[in-house]
């Protein structure tokens, strides 16, 4: 049967028109493995992508998922990635099965599909696999939201990423505070105005205490919200604390730098905040050898 390749971009690096047209199921295998073989790059993870994409489903299909999978196990989750807009990535209403090949999962600018693609990858037992996932600048609706803060297809998620996100209260409540996502081990929180009240609610929050990175970047927080971290008991466990780009004056960020509660924080990002006296700052690295702050 032939093969139609007008699909087909990065797999054309590794292989002709003519072979990928009257491709067989052994062919498909050979070619996996010397994609892989490459190494990890974004021509290589786009070609796997391609080809298991364009391959009908059967049981040599279901053993190649497995066998990509051991030969990709050191590959970084990070470049793993596919985003959401891609249409293949969708059976039905459900994520199809080529989502277990992905470890993390892009919903960007997605304003009039991002509440469809987050409810299919939220409610679809192809996300297992996913570790990370990021939200930039997309509509996704307070159901949405719920959704995610409660779904259990996403128990091996240790990333969640949020950019640009503009959050009721009780939307924000809802996230913070998730009846699943137990293995949650980063929250990125990027323009999302998380100062004040909110700042106060996330703290308080059930989702903080088991973390151990926390980005808080571009919310115009001010000296009171750094006191307001560097008081909670909830940020014990964290080890990497991202505030830059706020409005953090010498007095919250010495807050920081000495709070006894960021017993295991090791690095401390201030850039980009309204420092004036960074050597008094950096000081404290002095007494605390364990903690490098970059202001």
């Amino acid at each position: 049967m032939t093969n139609n390749v007008s699909s087909y971009h990065f797999l054309l690096k590794f292989a002709d028109v003519k072979m990928l047209q009257m491709i067989t199921d052994d062919e498909r295998i050979s070619l996996i493995q010397k994609v892989i073989a490459t190494g990890q790059s974004d021509n290589s993870w786009n070609a796997v992508l391609e080809l298991f994409a364009a391959w009908p489903n059967n049981i040599n299909k279901t053993a190649a998922f497995k066998m990509a999978e051991s030969l990709m196990q050191n590959w970084k989750d990070e470049e793993r990635i596919i985003n959401s807009s891609w249409k293949l990535l969708y059976e039905k209403n459900e994520l199809s099965s080529i989502a277990l090949l992905a470890r993390s999962l892009h919903v960007n600018r997605r304003e009039a599909n991002g509440r469809k693609e987050l409810m299919a990858i939220v409610t679809s037992l192809n996300a297992y696999n996913i570790k990370q996932l990021q939200i930039d600048r997309s509509d996704i609706g307070a159901d949405g939201m719920y959704e995610l803060a409660r779904s259990n297809k996403l128990q091996n998620l240790t990333s969640l990423s949020f950019n640009g996100i503009s959050f009721i209260q009780n939307t924000f409540e809802t996230i913070i505070n998730p009846s699943e996502l137990k293995a949650l081990k980063k929250l990125s929180l990027k323009n999302c105005a998380v100062y004040g009240n909110k700042l106060q609610m996330l703290m308080s929050s059930g989702i903080i205490l088991p973390l151990q990175i926390l980005e808080l970047p571009h919310n115009t927080m001010a000296d009171k919200d750094a006191f307001e971290i560097a008081s909670s008991t909830a940020v014990t466990n964290i080890e990497l604390l991202d505030l830059s780009n706020n409005f953090i004056n010498d007095a919250g960020a010495i807050a920081l730098s000495t709070s006894s509660n960021l017993k295991n924080l090791k690095t401390l990002i201030l850039t980009g905040n309204k420092i004036i006296k960074a050597s008094s700052i950096l000081d404290n690295v002095e007494k605390n050898k364990q903690l490098k702050i970059i202001i």
